[in-house]
Order: C-alpha cells, then sequence, then structure tokens
C-alpha cells in the first residue's frame, strides 16, 4: 500500500529533491506514532494532505513505512 498512488490520502515528501511517496493515513499512522501525531488534526474534511521530511533519506522512510 505504500508507494500505490490508487487512492492514497497522504503524499510523504523526503528529502532535499522533495521526492514524493504516496501513502495511505489507515496504514501508517497505527504502526507510527510520529506520522499519526502529523495526520491526527481532527479535520475529517481533510482529503489530501503532505508531510515534509527534509533531513531524512528516501530508503530509510521507505523501509519504516514498510515496517
Amino acid at each position: 500500500m505504500v508507494g500505490n498512488e490508487a487512492f492514497s490520502d497522504v503524499i510523504i515528501k523526503v528529502g532535499a529533491f522533495g521526492e514524493e511517496i504516496p501513502a495511505h493515513r489507515a496504514i501508517i499512522c497505527p504502526r507510527c506514532p510520529f506520522f499519526d501525531s502529523c495526520l491526527s488534526s481532527g479535520e475529517d474534511c481533510v482529503v489530501t494532505c503532505s508531510v515534509v521530511l527534509l533531513l531524512a533519506i528516501v530508503p530509510c522512510v521507505r523501509v519504516l513505512l514498510l515496517q
């Protein structure tokens, strides 16, 4: 589900070049408290949002999301 753009509701922008990784809030929030706190705005009307991780390394973020 991570990296699959179909029905994704979160875009994670990683690194200085802003590589975009599509993800699903329902998948990543239960797996990672960091994303849960970033994406739990209480706003049900938000359809798509993005999280920017400027100092992260793309392969590391992909591994984190797939666990």
